[in-house]
């Protein structure tokens, strides 16, 4: 009985890894869609200075 109780405790241990790259992936995309999102907003017609007209 205590082999199983050892066993379940590692499984669940080291399933903390495979979170952690699936989370690391969450974060690598996360940045990838703000740094995208930044760049579109930057480029989008009519948020620059130079097309106001100032009266």
């Amino acid at each position: 009985m205590k082999s199983l109780e050892l066993l379940v405790e590692r499984i669940i241990l080291s399933s903390r890894w495979i979170l952690v790259v699936f989370y690391l992936g969450l974060v690598a995309a996360l940045a990838v869609y703000a740094l995208s999102f930044g760049y579109k907003f930057r480029r989008s017609p009519g948020t620059s200075s130079s097309t106001t007209k100032r009266t």
